[in-house]
């Protein structure tokens, strides 16, 4: 199954990225694409529906968890914000890769002198034009500045 709403995002982000330029001409390969996508998750939401009805669930029983549901839903939101957000929390979009790493430690190539760092490995010292393996939570707050 794709990743949900990969494409579209793509689309959108195209358009964000134009700078005033005004639209991107019109690419009917990639709108068929997302439109395949939605039809592909739509198929799976009933194959879901199928499955819990099959289960002797009616929807009357599954309501009173839609307010708890929901509830839950607003307040990870609420939580993912304030984690992500540079002034209260980390400063990284946990939302940008929909697939997690693959290794923990990313190199790093240092392009100026940064002075010394603390990392979970100990101090480390990041001179110009050196590489350096580091976590890649220590990592992504450099990477940022």
């Amino acid at each position: 199954m794709a990743v949900f709403g990969k494409t579209a995002v793509q689309l959108v982000q195209e358009v964000a990225n134009m700078d005033g330029e005004g639209l991107p001409s019109f690419k009917e390969d990639v709108v068929k694409k997302v439109l395949d996508e939605v039809d592909e998750h739509h198929k799976a939401l009933l194959n879901i529906l199928s499955t819990v009805q099959d289960a002797g669930l009616e929807w009357n029983q599954m309501e009173a968890n839609d307010a708890n549901a929901l509830m839950f839903f607003r307040e990870y939101d609420k939580l993912l914000m304030e984690y992500q957000d540079p002034r209260t929390g980390v400063g990284i979009d946990l939302t940008l890769d929909m697939t997690p790493p693959k290794d923990h430690k990313i190199e790093v190539r240092v392009l100026a002198d940064h002075g010394e760092i603390f990392s979970k490995d100990g101090p480390l010292i990041l001179k110009r034009n050196t590489v350096h393996f580091l976590w890649r939570e220590d990592a992504m707050p450099l990477i940022a500045e």
